[in-house]
């Protein structure tokens, strides 16, 4: 006698998201086939709707002032292009590290808006159906919701590094590297510039307040999300 079991698992995600609409609960594609009849059916229904967020209700306006409150609680820094910009031929020519951190910080800056970018993506519950299609159910975009919030994270990491070489330079660190030399080429400089190779210049110079100053910013952390 020969037994054969068949089964399937559908992803938790698919399930994070509900429309309530004329007193009913549909999923994103329920409510696409019962009442999609062009691109921009649906996405005028949606203002009418609550939506349920893993058990949390929620209607269009307050999903909105959710994004905007949570837009305003991320960094966006214009520091380069207001106060280094003007003066950064000045730099060059009086502070030659100076001008190299400069260029880390337009680099920082421009790195901290692509993750700021990806960070708000990430946090927007639902996109409309004329950006998405709901035909494809929440689940795929819960997947880019996640694919953004990574994306966001790397970018982030990559502003500490940029942070690290600003410090790097403009305090002139590097020159207390071991084997440090005059001759040495800034790709030799940028290699020497990690982590632990400053944790390792504190440990040398940390009863010296300048250094622990350096020290406390270096450890600051940057603010990510909550939970998608």
């Amino acid at each position: 006698m020969n037994i054969k079991f068949e089964s399937s698992t559908t992803a938790q995600c698919k399930n994070y998201l509900k429309i309530i609409y004329d007193e009913r609960e549909y999923s994103l594609e329920e409510f696409s086939n019962k009442y999609k009849t062009n691109d921009f059916s649906l996405d005028i229904k949606l203002k009418e709707c609550i939506l349920v967020y893993r058990g949390r209700k929620m209607t269009y306006e307050e999903i909105g002032k959710s994004n905007t409150d949570f837009s305003e609680d991320i960094y966006f820094l214009r520091k380069y292009v207001k106060e280094i910009y003007p003066i950064e031929h000045s730099l060059f020519i009086s502070n030659r590290d100076y001008y190299k951190a400069s260029k880390y910080i337009n680099k920082f800056e421009k790195c901290l808006q692509t993750a700021r970018y990806y960070l708000l993506s990430s946090h927007d519950l639902i996109k409309t159906d004329f950006e998405f299609n709901w035909n494809n159910g929440y689940g795929l975009f819960f997947l880019i919701r996640t694919m953004d919030f990574t994306t966001s994270v790397v970018w982030y990491n990559s502003c500490f590094d940029y942070m690290l070489l600003t410090i790097y330079f403009a305090f002139g660190v590097y020159t207390k590297m071991d084997g440090y030399s005059d001759e040495d080429s800034h790709e030799t400089l940028l290699k020497r510039c990690t982590y632990y190779s400053l944790g390792e210049i504190y440990s040398k110079y940390k009863t010296v307040p300048n250094y622990k100053t350096l020290w406390k910013i270096i450890n600051s952390t940057f603010p990510l999300a909550k939970p998608l």
